[in-house]
């Protein structure tokens, strides 16, 4: 996911949206069913062991898209409010630091 092609970059995160999505959405069905949330799942059918597995697998991959994604963010330009030699209150932009 580390690309310069802003193309590819989207691309990538679609397909990253998606697993992260699906991921959630396993974990929340889970959680809804009666016994789901039980820590031992007694009396479950064991089916929450694959959607845990899958959320531990793909733990640190998400943690790496989460860090690649917030380094590609916008970044907001940076203003600095200041007093002038009139005493006027004005507007300073600074360049990308």
């Amino acid at each position: 996911s580390e690309v310069d092609d802003v193309e590819i970059f989207r691309i990538c995160l679609e397909a990253w949206h998606m697993l992260a999505h699906d991921l959630y959405q396993t974990e929340n069905e889970i959680k809804a069913r009666p016994g789901g949330n039980s820590v031992l799942n007694l009396g479950g059918n064991g089916s929450s062991n694959g959607a845990a597995s899958r959320k531990y697998m793909y733990g640190p991959v998400l943690t790496g898209v989460r860090q690649v994604m917030i380094a590609k963010m916008a970044k907001p330009e940076e203003v600095l409010i200041v007093e002038d030699e009139n005493g006027d209150i004005v507007r300073e932009t600074t360049k990308d630091t």
